[in-house]
């Protein structure tokens, strides 16, 4: 790879705005400073504020040609990156935060791990002292565990909105239908030559996150569930389990109870038979959870498990 790739004209910057009027014009002055020429592509995410215009403002004042897709509602962080990813056209696509937290400079080191190996197709910029509350931070931390037991993230691997990667793979993984889309499930089903490297993260110095703790947890749930069926599979198993522990429980009690001469206390009878039938229950539940399991992970696997650099062949 050539250094070239490092250049302006080769990046596209996809950065979803929301609620952002005080603080993207800043993040746009460091992109026109940090990579003149560099394509930037705004994708306004059903933004109540007046992002959009401050915008278009700055496009005129500056005389910059800007990308924008104004979305009427709000369809979350995701999304937008996507649509933005559809509409890139360089070799590399950079994704930032628009609160101006992530400084614009670091994007240098992260394509420097490009020409230092050649064979990767996105680099994260992890971010280890976060100037965030304690709940987004909390709840970050259990992301990055969550990864790894959901999408098999590599445990040195540490994901944030802060990204650089192959223009191939981002106008790929746009083209996944889901309405649920997460852009870090697919980039990680679709390649396992990722890296990340460690960045600063500044303050916030305006507004405050949208995400709240109750959010941020829902968005994780449904986030991870795209790409695995595991949660599925743990109560399959789990009723699985709760079956035959009955199954053995009432059979063990009914041939005591014959063995002994006795008959049964009619309140053990109903109970040996409510949990026989339970049982069979619980076993039936956890076979259809399997086969649903499998509908449901063959359904996402339309898009397909691999990315391909053709320009490597």
């Amino acid at each position: 790879m050539s250094s070239t790739y490092t250049q302006s004209e080769h990046l596209s910057f996809v950065i979803p705005v929301y609620r952002s009027e005080q603080t993207i014009c800043g993040v746009l002055d460091e992109i026109v400073a940090e990579f003149p020429g560099s394509e930037i592509i705004i994708v306004s995410d059903g933004s109540p504020d007046l992002v959009a215009d401050k915008v278009r403002s700055y496009s005129k004042r500056k005389k910059l040609k800007i990308r924008m897709i104004e979305l009427k509602a709000n369809r979350g962080q995701h999304y937008a990156i996507l649509l933005g990813f559809g509409l890139s056209t360089r070799d590399f696509v950079v994704t930032i935060d628009d609160d101006g937290q992530n400084p614009v400079r670091e994007i240098h080191n992260l394509l420097k791990r490009f020409t230092e190996n050649h064979r990767l197709d996105c680099v994260y910029g992890a971010i280890t002292v976060k100037m965030q509350n304690l709940h987004r931070r909390f709840v970050s931390n259990i992301n990055q565990r969550l990864a790894e037991i959901f999408l098999r993230k590599p445990h040195h691997i540490q994901l944030s909105n802060v990204r650089v990667l192959r223009g191939e793979l981002a106008r790929k993984i746009c083209q996944f239908p889901s309405p649920f889309p997460y852009v870090d499930s697919l980039i990680l089903f679709s390649t396992q030559q990722i890296d990340s490297i460690v960045i600063d993260h500044k303050e916030r110095k305006h507004g405050q996150s949208g995400y709240t703790l109750t959010k941020l947890f829902r968005l994780a749930l449904s986030h991870y569930t795209t790409f695995s069926n595991l949660p599925l599979m743990v109560f399959s198993i789990f009723s699985m389990c709760l079956s035959l522990s009955l199954f053995f429980f009432t059979t063990i009690w009914v041939v005591r109870s014959l063995l002994g001469g006795q008959a049964p206390p009619g309140w053990m009878s109903l109970m040996a038979l409510q949990g026989a039938m339970f049982s069979l229950l619980f076993c039936f539940l956890s076979v259809l959870g399997i086969y649903v399991g499998r509908l449901y992970i063959s359904q996402n696997s339309r898009f397909p498990p691999y990315f391909c650099d053709e320009h490597s062949q």
